[in-house]
């Protein structure tokens, strides 16, 4: 893990509270993994070897959906009921 150069995403209270939400209304496996690589890396801040250990992904893919986080604020696109 000492390879891991990539910083963490630091959320507030309230998006880890939003992100917590989002894990128990996805559909999906692949929401679900997508989710929970994000509250695993930014909220936990785990590192991104770990975080796909975690996940069952590899780290590259851990790094690619963190970027895509960071890149649009932190808007995370998934497919579940708004309920």
């Amino acid at each position: 893990m000492g390879g891991d150069m990539r910083p963490t995403t630091l959320l507030s209270d309230d998006q880890k509270e939003r992100l917590k939400h989002l894990l128990s209304k996805t559909e999906t496996k692949a929401d679900f993994q997508r989710v929970q690589c994000i509250w695993l890396r930014a909220a936990l801040g785990l590192p991104s070897a770990a975080t796909a250990k975690a996940v069952g992904w590899s780290q590259s893919t851990v790094n690619h959906t963190v970027a895509g986080l960071t890149g649009f604020g932190w808007i995370v696109s998934i497919s579940m009921n708004a309920n």
